[in-house]
């Protein structure tokens, strides 16, 4: 069962928020990320999917050019 509720969130949180995740999956985010942080978990980790992963590790500069092909035909399939 879901609830709506109403928090007080710090402005540049909500805005990074709307910024890197879509209107329709906020809530989702935010219920995994309050859960990750009850259970004791610090990091979210576990929470990224490994496609999301793999284009964060693709966005760095600093990864050869072998890997950083690896990583795109990986994404690719």
């Amino acid at each position: 069962m879901r609830v709506n509720r109403t928090y007080s969130i710090d402005f540049q949180t909500i805005a990074e928020l709307n910024n890197t995740i879509s209107a329709k999956h906020r809530s989702k985010f935010v219920d995994k990320a309050i859960k990750h942080r009850l259970n004791g978990c610090e990091s979210s980790q576990g929470a990224i999917d490994t496609k999301r992963l793999m284009a964060l590790l693709h966005a760095r500069e600093e990864i050869s050019e072998q890997l950083a092909l690896l990583l795109e035909l990986e994404m690719k399939s």
